[in-house]
């Protein structure tokens, strides 16, 4: 009984230590519990965190986006800046260059009005000579008039001293009159001689006034001022060469504008000064210098805005003296046919530039001032 009793109570001491073990784990299971809960609270705000993280993370998907879109509109922005800036180069160039080409039509339209100026010198001139032309004319048609007129004076004076030498013979011959009569007679007949020698000189002048004056028309017909002939003294230069002229006065024009341009290198008080004021001071060629102020203003008129060439360049070239030679799509321009002094030019040149490079280039080529 006792080893039973022993045994229960060893059983009961088991029993007792496992119910305390049991506590023990219920305890233990008890706080796993409250962690578990604590874990699943945590979870499920970290659950709603996720949630919010995501929200935000599309919106900033959505921020994101639009931000790309306001980069990509940015650099639209700057591409398009950049080619507005490349468009204000070209007009800042564009200026540029229209401000140099308005400098060289002003000073182009300078030099035109200088030529104008030239020119109404030069009609205003020319309408002077005409004007002395037509005096001279009428004083022509006067000598004329009084050379007839005095041709019949002398006519009939040579009838009335044929008529008079008639009736003298007579009267030597009859004796019939006086001495006094016949001296009388003799007196009229040497006046009438005088008169007629008078007549014959007037006459003479009169005629060699007519040549003269008919010389001076000749030169002044041709754009010179020299009214009369005279041989070379020893002051004249005289300059012999063998190229031919291509208008009136052209050498002449050309060698006065060298000396023109070339009379300030010279010291001021110089003898070659002197020398060469004198030259231009007696000599002028205003017929050689209004042809070619005529030439160089008409190839500028052609060719300033040349585009297209056409039948009226062709015409007024010729007009100009030009021998025109057609191709297939250039055309040779030859100034009065000599080969030295030829020009190519486009039908249809693609630079706007082409008309003013055919004017420097007629210009140096032909008058090279």
């Amino acid at each position: 009984m006792q080893s039973l009793q022993a045994k229960i109570e060893g059983l009961q001491d088991q029993s007792a230590r496992k119910e305390e073990e049991i506590q023990r784990w219920q305890g233990l299971v008890g706080d796993l519990s409250r962690q578990v809960q604590e874990r699943d609270e945590k979870l499920q705000n970290r659950q709603a965190e996720l949630t919010e993280l995501q929200t935000q993370l599309q919106q900033s998907s959505k921020q994101v986006q639009d931000l790309e879109a306001q980069l990509a509109e940015q650099q639209r922005l700057q591409e398009e800046l950049r080619r507005r800036e490349q468009r204000i180069e070209e007009l800042r160039w564009q200026i540029e260059e229209g401000e140099k080409e308005l400098s060289r039509l002003r000073e182009e339209l300078q030099q035109r009005s200088g030529r104008l100026q030239k020119l109404e010198a030069q009609l205003a001139e020319q309408q002077q000579l005409l004007e002395q032309l037509q005096d001279k004319d009428r004083r022509v048609q006067n000598l004329q008039a009084g050379i007839e007129e005095l041709q019949n004076q002398l006519f009939q004076r040579e009838e009335e001293i044929e008529r008079l030498r008639a009736e003298q013979q007579r009267w030597l011959q009859t004796r019939g009159d006086s001495a006094k009569q016949h001296y009388a007679y003799t007196d009229e007949v040497t006046e009438l001689r005088l008169q007629l020698q008078q007549r014959d000189e007037e006459i003479e002048k009169l005629k060699a006034d007519l040549e003269d004056f008919q010389e001076t028309v000749s030169a002044m017909s041709q754009g010179t001022r020299h009214y009369r002939r005279c041989k070379p003294s020893e002051t004249d230069i005289i300059l012999r060469r063998t190229e031919r002229e291509f208008y009136p006065q052209e050498a002449k024009s050309f060698i006065l504008e060298i000396l023109h341009r070339a009379i300030d290198q010279v010291h001021e008080k110089s003898r070659v000064r002197h020398i060469l004021e004198d030259l231009l001071q007696y000599n002028d060629a205003q017929e050689g210098n209004r042809h070619r102020q005529d030439i160089m203003g008409s190839i500028d008129d052609l060719f300033l805005d040349y585009r297209k060439w056409s039948d009226s360049h062709e015409r007024k070239l010729q007009r100009l003296g030009f021998e025109i030679t057609s191709e297939d799509n250039h055309v040779k321009i030859r100034f009065h046919r000599d080969p030295r002094y030829q020009i190519i030019l486009s039908r249809t040149p693609s630079d706007w530039r082409a008309g003013r490079e055919i004017i420097q280039e007629i210009r140096k080529k032909i008058f090279g001032l």
